[in-house]
């Protein structure tokens, strides 16, 4: 059984709740096909990822982004041993362009 919690949240909150965030490109091919990264074996085609430090800041993250319709896939990362959420979501216009 689950229960519905309603939260009013924005792009800062949304930003608050990761603890980095960089552009998600073809850089991180080799990585990706390394291993790096478990639930992926290559990029689906999303332009940014997130980090977070825990379970909670993961599940608000994960109904953020559902409740605007916005495509995303968590996948835990091998080196950093958190998980993390790859999307096209930008929190900053222009993140998805940085190298």
């Amino acid at each position: 059984m689950s229960t519905q919690i309603i939260l009013k949240m924005d792009k800062a909150d949304f930003e608050a709740l990761s603890n980095t965030y960089m552009a998600f490109n073809k850089s991180w091919d080799k990585q990706i096909k390394a291993g790096r990264f478990d639930g992926i074996q290559s990029n689906p085609g999303y332009s940014v990822i997130y980090w977070f430090d825990n379970a909670l800041a993961l599940i608000i993250a994960k109904s953020y982004l559902a409740s605007i319709n916005e495509g995303f896939r968590v996948c835990y990362d091998n080196n950093l041993e958190e998980y993390s959420i790859i999307t096209n979501y930008e929190v900053r216009e222009g993140v998805a362009n940085a190298s």
